[in-house]
């Protein structure tokens, strides 16, 4: 049996940490949907875990919310965690001079150069810019 997985965009758990923000409650329902598996197996990056407890400090300024969410990511708790190998920088490298004008910073062209390298075909995000080139589940 085939595992589907599932990756898993900074902007979707950010949005869990903050109740402020504009996608939490649809945030609440997509990583409880994924907890039950109704997605397959969540794949987050170290880009993401990177990307995610910088911008929950910066927004919120409260490091016990930064330190949840990164305790969270690492202990696997919403997925397979994934730590970028240097073939996939090489991989995002090229996906990000072909993809920065379409507004996908270097971490978004890491989630499409590991859903390319992993046969994955879906994403958990809030972000357009991805349609097109993965499909989003939002």
């Amino acid at each position: 049996m085939v595992t589907n997985l599932i990756l898993v965009d900074t902007g979707v758990i950010a949005a869990f940490y903050n109740s402020r923000d504009e996608h939490h409650s649809r945030s609440l329902i997509l990583l409880n949907n994924l907890r039950q598996g109704k997605y397959g197996t969540g794949i987050i990056t170290d880009y993401v875990l990177d990307e995610t407890v910088t911008l929950l400090y910066v927004r919120s300024k409260n490091i016990d919310v930064a330190l949840q969410a990164g305790k969270v990511i690492i202990s696997e708790k919403l997925g397979k965690f994934l730590p970028m190998t240097l073939d996939l920088i090489k991989r995002t490298w090229d996906k990000y001079q072909k993809l920065i004008n379409n507004g996908l910073s270097f971490t978004d062209c890491s989630l499409v150069a590991v859903a390319e390298y992993l046969e994955c075909n879906d994403i958990l995000s809030f972000a357009e810019e991805f349609d097109g080139l993965i499909n989003r589940i939002s």
